[in-house]
């Protein structure tokens, strides 16, 4: 009898379609900003002339380790914070704060800081999985360059 329940259970449970067990309602791009964490998993940089050349560079890699783990939090009341916990015996450092808005079709947020002042994102992808965006700079020697990051969410177990 044991063995016909096992079997049963097992066949609702491969009965169900990937799609069926993660279905989740529909949730707005800030309902997913401010669901949780998100870590930078990489960082380009392109755009950049120098002496009429064009070139990029990977800047995650110019990062420190330490850097690499920081955590962005946007907070459903517009805030944002970026965290950094090198060490585990220590407080988390705030790095940078500032506020974040989204436009009305939701494909472009704005991000404004005391350090850097006002950048405005472009959404390349978003879903609860990962999100990529771009975002320009103008540097007085360099010109008008692009960067472009991408983030995942942050583990639950942090």
């Amino acid at each position: 009898m044991k063995t016909i329940q096992l079997i049963i259970i097992a066949f609702l449970f491969l009965g169900c379609s990937k799609q069926e067990i993660e279905a989740q309602p529909d949730l707005t791009r800030a309902e997913i900003l401010s669901s949780t964490g998100w870590i930078l998993l990489d960082w380009t940089v392109t755009g950049m002339t120098l002496d009429g050349n064009r070139f990029a560079f990977d800047q995650y890699d110019q990062l420190e380790t330490c850097s690499k783990q920081d955590i962005m939090y946007f907070n459903t009341n517009g805030s944002f914070t970026q965290i950094r916990q090198c060490d585990i015996q220590l407080d988390p450092i705030q790095v940078m704060n500032g506020t974040w808005e989204l436009n009305s079709d939701e494909s472009m947020m704005y991000l404004v800081t005391s350090t850097i002042g006002e950048v405005q994102v472009t959404f390349k992808h978003f879903d609860s999985f990962q999100i990529i965006y771009t975002y320009y700079t103008i540097h007085h020697i360099y010109g008008r360059i692009e960067h472009r990051q991408r983030y995942k969410p942050v583990p639950q177990h942090l």
